[in-house]
């Protein structure tokens, strides 16, 4: 059977999995062995990484 592409372009909608790193930061936080704001840097760029890898794996339109 062929491979039909689909006319529309189809977007990622819904959550990412936590990173091994912001669930330890948020377990250290939990403890009081964080503070918020280390908290918040590590979410932070875990996002920027992520939000980075994802331009990777872009749709890019038809030729």
């Amino acid at each position: 059977m062929a491979h039909i592409l689909p006319p529309f372009r189809a977007d990622h909608v819904g959550s990412f999995l936590r990173t091994e790193k912001v669930i330890n930061a948020r377990n250290l936080f939990n403890k009081n062995l964080l503070s918020k704001e280390e908290l918040t840097k590590v979410e932070d760029e875990e996002i920027a990484l992520l939000h980075r890898n994802s331009k990777f794996y872009v749709a890019r339109p038809r030729q």
